[in-house]
């Protein structure tokens, strides 16, 4: 399995303001009007049941472990706002009261209303059946923001700014591979198939796979990372090195994601570069910088994972080479006739 890296050649959902995870935290309370839902409270036991039932139900439909923590924290904070009610014995009033409370009180960003309305229609799916037509006409604000993107020179400017190698190359390969920062973190061995010169990436968003091009260059910083440690399955372990003369590692986890989310933030105040850049921006970044080299936007889709052509179509309006070649072929035609006279 280590092979690999010797001499052979060689998948959204957070926690937005008004969840439950901010209100532990302290965060700022929106100044609204007065909710129509009630104060919050301790929950039941029977509320307690339901989200072990929930939890249940959607770790046996197969959801992803962070889906299912932020469907989960939309559940619990339904139940805190009823008084600690169970959800299972709401009525249809209690719910519309809920629902629409999201904006004008918990002032739900429209990101946030479509994970909590996802979660509730889940959960009166699979563990509690309801035909309300409530739950039928939910509805979410069109909202469709372009993503911040990186110039290539501004990715490698930070990137060079990164003093520790293994954060480093584990910046670089989410950059150059297009992936989430959980797919990041968890690279194994076993993933980097040389002889192809791809990397299968499992455990990707919706436990979807996908096969992505390795570009030589990010092959040999991995090779030449792996020979740090020699980990028999992490690209990226967590820990100690063991005996300095071995540098073998023994950690049983992977690099945590918060670690490499903290290095990128310092790194990226540092540069005082004035934009919203967070990991997943050299995601953005990839995928623009393939479609601006000329890659068939087709490829890109199937690089990043999607499933949809139109969650890959956002990114051919940051293209900045399509865009000018776009304006030049305009003002190519779109030339004025002289005058030829005429009757009017």
């Amino acid at each position: 399995m280590t092979e690999a890296f010797d001499d052979a050649p060689l998948r959204d959902v957070r926690f937005p303001a008004g969840s439950e995870q901010d209100r532990a935290s302290g965060g700022p309370e929106p100044d609204q009007p007065q909710s129509p839902i009630q104060s919050q409270s301790g929950p039941s036991a029977a509320a307690l049941a339901d989200v072990e039932r929930f939890v249940r139900d959607l770790h046996m439909n197969g959801l992803a472990d962070r889906t299912v923590a932020a469907y989960r924290s939309y559940l619990r904070a339904l139940q805190a706002d009823c008084g600690g009610q169970a959800a299972s014995t709401l009525d249809e009033d209690q719910l519309r009261d809920w629902l629409a409370a999201l904006v004008p009180v918990r002032n739900y960003h429209p990101a946030s209303i479509k994970v909590a309305h996802a979660a509730i229609r889940k959960f009166y799916r699979l563990t509690c059946p309801r035909e309300w037509k409530t739950l039928r006409d939910m509805r979410v604000p069109a909202h469709s923001p372009l993503p911040e993107v990186l110039s290539r020179n501004e990715v490698f400017r930070l990137l060079g700014q990164v003093r520790r190698e293994e954060y480093r190359v584990c910046l670089w390969a989410i950059y150059s591979l297009g992936l989430r920062l959980s797919e990041g973190v968890t690279l194994q061995v076993q993933d980097i198939r040389s002889d192809r010169g791809v990397v299968h990436v499992h455990r990707g968003k919706g436990a979807r796979d996908r096969i992505v091009p390795l570009p030589d260059g990010t092959l040999q910083l991995l090779r030449d990372y792996w020979k740090t440690h020699r980990h028999d399955t992490f690209l990226f372990p967590a820990g100690g090195r063991g005996t300095p003369g071995r540098r073998h590692t023994t950690a049983t986890e992977p690099i945590p994601k918060a670690t490499i989310q903290g290095v990128w933030k310092r790194v990226v105040d540092a540069s005082r570069i004035g934009r919203k850049i967070c990991v997943h921006t050299l995601r953005h970044s990839y995928a623009t910088h393939l479609l601006e080299a000329g890659v068939n936007i087709r490829l890109v889709q199937q690089y990043l994972g999607h499933t949809t052509l139109q969650h890959t179509i956002k990114y051919l309006h940051l293209t900045r080479q399509g865009q000018e070649t776009a304006v030049a072929r305009i003002n190519e035609i779109m030339i004025p006739p002289e005058p030829a006279g005429g009757v009017s």
